[in-house]
C-alpha cells in the first residue's frame, strides 16, 4: 500500500551509506488458529523497487526444541506499507486493509491446526545475485501486535533493526538486547484467583540469526526478592515462553500470590548460552479488576 506523502517526508531524512544493508527482526510471532494471531507491518522506506525476503523461525510450545524455517520473497515499492496477519487466520495471509498492491503471494506462516511460536527476519532482496541488498540502513521499519482474538486482549512490539549487517543479520548487541552475565528486576501481580498470569516472552539472539547457526539458547536464573529459595532456572532454545508461576517453587508461590512483588532475572555467561531479546507479559481477565473484558501489558526488559 503505497504512501507517497510518507515517502516524502521520510527520505530526506535518511542520511546512510548505500554500503549497508538492512534487517528487521519481528522477535516474536505467535500463531494458534482461531484465537491467537499476529499483525506483521512492514514500511519500506527505501527509493527503488525491489524484493523483500521474509524467514520465519519457528516451532511448537516446547521451549527446549529447535525451529525449522520458511522462507519467501515478495515485491516492495518505494514508500511501501504492508500488513498481514502471520497466522493466516485474517485474510487467508494476504495483505490486510484494502492493500492494492501486488506481491506475488501470502505473506503467513505455513497451515496448520497447532499453536506455533517463532520469530520473523526481512530484509531487501537481490533477486539475480540472491542476497542481500543495499539499500542503505534505516530503510525498513516494522511493527508487531499479537492479538487473542477471543478474548481481545492484545500487546504490541517495535521491531528490532540490525543497521550494520550484510548476509547474516546480528542482533547480539541491539538496543534492549540482555546480555550474558546481565541481571534485570521485574515486577509482578498478586496470581492468587487468577487475578494476574506473568510471562516471559523470550527469543536468544546471536551474531547470525539464520540457517543452522539461528537455534541460540539461553539459560536463565530467576531470584524472587525477600524469598528463602535457590535461584529457579528455564533453558529456552531458539524462541520460546515462561509462566512465572512455573519457575518459582511452590512454597515462593504461596507466599507472593496474594501480594505480587519483584525479583531479578539473570542469562547465563556460561559457554554456549547467548543473549536475548526479552518481553515481560501482564495479563488477566478477572472479574474483580475489570467489569468486562481483559488487560494485556507487554514490556521489553534490559531497555
Amino acid at each position: 500500500m503505497k504512501n507517497i506523502q510518507i515517502l516524502a517526508l521520510t527520505t530526506g531524512m535518511i542520511v546512510s551509506p548505500l554500503g549497508q544493508a538492512d534487517h528487521l527482526l519481528f522477535p516474536f510471532v505467535v500463531s494458534n488458529p482461531d484465537n491467537v494471531v499476529t499483525l506483521i507491518s512492514i514500511t519500506n522506506m527505501a527509493s527503488t523497487y525491489g524484493y523483500l525476503r521474509y524467514r520465519f523461525f519457528y516451532k511448537s510450545a516446547t521451549n527446549g526444541d529447535e525451529c525449522q524455517e520458511y522462507e519467501f520473497i515478495r515485491s516492495t515499492y518505494p514508500g511501501d506499507i504492508v500488513t498481514f496477519d502471520a497466522s493466516g487466520t485474517l485474510g487467508d495471509g494476504a495483505p490486510l486493509n484494502n492493500d492494492p498492491d501486488s506481491y506475488e503471494g501470502r505473506f503467513s506462516l505455513p497451515s496448520t491446526t497447532r499453536a506455533v511460536r517463532g520469530y520473523l527476519l526481512v530484509n531487501h532482496y537481490d533477486k539475480d545475485t540472491k542476497t542481500a541488498s543495499k539499500e542503505g540502513a534505516n530503510t525498513l521499519m516494522g511493527q508487531a501486535t499479537v492479538m487473542e482474538i477471543q478474548s481481545g486482549s492484545a500487546w504490541g512490539y517495535q521491531a528490532f533493526n540490525d543497521t550494520k549487517a550484510d548476509e547474516k543479520p546480528d542482533f547480539s548487541k541491539s538496543g534492549g538486547v540482555i546480555s550474558t552475565d546481565q541481571s534485570v528486576p521485574f515486577t509482578f501481580q498478586p496470581s492468587a484467583s487468577s487475578q494476574w498470569t506473568t510471562k516471559f516472552f523470550v527469543t536468544p539472539v546471536g551474531t547470525d540469526m539464520t540457517g543452522a547457526s539461528s537455534q541460540y539458547s539461553s539459560h536463565l536464573k530467576f531470584t524472587i526478592h525477600n524469598q528463602n529459595s535457590a535461584n529457579m532456572v528455564s533453558d529456552i532454545t531458539c524462541t520460546g515462553a515462561i509462566d512465572l508461576a512455573d519457575i518459582m517453587s511452590t512454597a515462593t508461590l504461596q507466599n507472593v500470590e496474594d501480594t505480587g512483588g519483584w525479583g531479578t532475572l539473570t542469562l547465563d555467561g556460561d559457554s554456549g548460552y547467548s543473549p536475548a531479546i526479552i518481553f515481560k507479559l501482564d495479563y488477566t481477565y478477572s472479574e474483580d479488576i475489570l467489569q468486562s473484558g481483559s488487560a494485556n501489558n507487554g514490556i521489553l526488559l534490559g531497555n
